[in-house]
């Protein structure tokens, strides 16, 4: 009996699994491709000075040409399995995954057509970006699950807004006049900093505890690598969105609509968070 229902439960997972990688890997790359080589891309089209409900969401799912579209789905393709392996609750992932897909392009569009000086505006872009950020929010929730501890999530905007100071130092010695913005963001993150210490500190006392248990120094090397390599191409990520060069063979980079889509991936995940009790104490 007992044999069976372990049987029926990894044909659960199983399933499961195919459903999955139906969803993210098969249909919606579908859906991209399907739009890119039909009439749907030029009708999806966001034109700023008439923009429609319609096309302030489907905006984000048709593309200027090959190129765009190709370097869109590459990244998508990439960082979904990513998030797979990470994920640690599969509810709370489609939870996040029907916020970021439904609310990320109105979000990314509205900013668009608010403050940004262009004709038309189209992409997968911004919702790569929320994917991208939703990386960095997977590493800190499965970092929780590893260490058994539940933190409130300072740190993790603490690295979003160091990663954004670091890009914006770049445009600034690059020339760009965001000085009033890099000593704006340096305010906020000293204010943050206590208490992200705090939480920093409280992961820190988590692993000395696992430290002591049967092969725990293993496990907490292990844990200490998988932060380092996990939070680093998160970082490298995030500026990878963030190009010197706005004009490039795809047209002009819409950074604005990357940074909306990387708050939205954050922000949205977090909120829903807020919702619900922590799972990781005592793992």
């Amino acid at each position: 009996m007992l044999l069976n229902l372990e049987i029926v439960g990894k044909q659960i997972k199983y399933e499961s699994l195919l459903i999955d990688i139906f969803i993210f890997l098969v249909f919606i790359p579908a859906f991209l491709s399907i739009v890119f080589y039909s009439h749907l891309n030029e009708r999806f089209v966001l034109y700023l000075a008439d923009p429609t409900l319609f096309t302030l969401y489907f905006s984000n799912f048709a593309h200027s040409g090959f190129l765009h579209f190709f370097d869109n789905i590459l990244a998508y393709v990439v960082i979904i399995p990513i998030i797979f392996l990470l994920r640690t609750n599969r509810k709370r992932f489609y939870v996040d995954m029907v916020l970021i897909f439904s609310l990320t392009p109105f979000m990314v569009s509205f900013f668009t057509v608010m403050f940004v000086p262009a004709r038309t505006s189209l992409g997968f872009s911004g919702i790569v970006a929320a994917l991208i950020a939703y990386y960095l929010f997977s590493v800190y929730e499965f970092t929780q699950k590893q260490l058994r501890v539940c933190l409130n999530y300072s740190v993790l905007i603490l690295i979003f807004g160091f990663s954004f100071l670091f890009v914006l130092i770049q445009y600034a010695l690059a020339g760009y006049a965001v000085i009033d913005y890099i000593i704006l963001l340096s305010f906020l993150l000293l204010l943050l900093l206590p208490d992200s210490l705090k939480e920093m500190a409280r992961a820190y006392r988590s692993m000395k505890k696992m430290s002591h248990q049967k092969k725990g120094k293993i496990t907490v090397i292990m844990i200490s690598v998988f932060m380092f390599v996990s939070y680093s191409l998160a970082i490298i990520l995030f500026l990878i969105l963030f190009p010197l060069e706005l004009a490039t063979p795809t047209g002009q980079t819409n950074i604005l609509g990357h940074l909306i889509g990387y708050c939205a991936g954050l922000i949205l995940p977090i909120l829903y968070r807020r919702t619900t009790a922590c799972e990781y104490q005592n793992y």
